[in-house]
């Protein structure tokens, strides 16, 4: 699901600082957005440039830091900038008050309990960590888009749609399974941490239209691609694609009935959302959305009961809880 674009224009060869507005003129999306990303840019080459590459908060020097209390794996709560992007680990949310903290810098109320590895927000059934050894953790952050199926408070109360969409900065404390040596150290180069050089290698992907053809059209189409598994085309490589930045897209009620299955597979499961994008082959490709990460499948449109699971496709916003 993604929001509803009419194009994405920002450059960064051109060097632009801003956006400014002319009278009388209609206000596009375009615009606006694009000086979101000029924003966006500048504060991290700023904060990347005057902070380095990997910098704790000088307010907040317990930040993601790594304990071990209890046979479990603590994230400490606090600001880590990576690549100048800001990752903020709030603390392990509580009802209760004594374990409420406030911060007299932003004047806000977070919580003062470390984070567990395994109910930490952004990474639902955490994997296993490794049993024994030497192990580097380490932290990865990224930016992803939220809607209105995600978040259904995005959804205006006094004119019923969803005017914006968001962009959430998540974050998640993985360990490597491959076991690191006695002289390795988080200060060790890269190329010397068994393992680490595949996770950080930049992707060798390249998408093509190829050589001839090409839009033609008068209208403005905006395609989302979205890659999930690598390969070929026919041999392991799975995506979807949808014009419209794939922002056609309505909540999907699970039932616990299903056609012709066997009682080994499981029913559909809670908090099960699915997009739905139409290809030129009047197919529907369908991803189940959950708190956080993505399950993905295939349907056969028209209809919504085929499938592995019966299902109620509604207009209304889908809620995540």
């Amino acid at each position: 699901m993604g929001a509803d674009f009419s194009r994405v224009r920002f450059n960064p060869l051109l060097d632009y600082a801003g956006v400014e507005l002319q009278q009388g003129r209609v206000p596009l999306d375009s615009d606006a957005n694009e000086q979101v990303a000029i924003a966006d840019r500048r504060l991290r080459a700023l904060a990347s440039d005057a902070l380095g590459r990997a910098t704790v908060s000088s307010t907040t020097p317990e930040a993601f830091k790594i304990t071990v209390a209890a046979g479990a794996l603590l994230i400490g709560k606090g600001r880590l900038y990576v690549d100048g992007l800001l990752a903020e680990n709030h603390g392990a949310t509580s009802t209760d008050r004594a374990k409420r903290a406030f911060d007299d810098l932003l004047g806000e109320t977070s919580f003062a309990e470390p984070v567990r590895y395994d109910t930490q927000p952004y990474l639902p059934n955490a994997p296993a960590l490794p049993g024994a050894g030497r192990h580097l953790v380490y932290l990865d952050v990224w930016d992803r888009e939220i809607t209105h199926l995600e978040q259904p408070d995005l959804v205006d109360p006094a004119v019923g749609v969803d005017a914006t969409s968001r962009v959430q900065r998540v974050w998640q404390v993985r360990a490597l399974a491959d076991e690191a040596s006695a002289g390795i150290t988080c200060g060790s180069p890269d190329a010397d941490v068994p393992g680490w050089s595949a996770i950080i290698a930049p992707s060798t992907g390249v998408l093509s239209t190829g050589t001839s053809g090409g839009y033609r059209g008068l209208e403005n189409q905006l395609y989302r691609v979205e890659i999930h598994d690598a390969g070929q085309p026919g041999a392991g490589a799975t995506f979807k694609w949808s014009r419209n930045n794939a922002s056609i897209g309505s909540r999907v009620s699970p039932s616990s009935k299903r056609r012709g299955a066997s009682s080994s597979r499981p029913p559909c499961p809670p908090r099960c959302y699915r997009g739905i994008f139409p290809t030129a082959y009047s197919r529907v490709f369908v991803i189940c959305a959950y708190a956080a990460g993505t399950r993905k499948g295939r349907y056969s449109a028209p209809t919504a009961t085929a499938g592995p699971c019966r299902c109620r496709i509604s207009t209304q916003p889908a809620r995540l809880g």
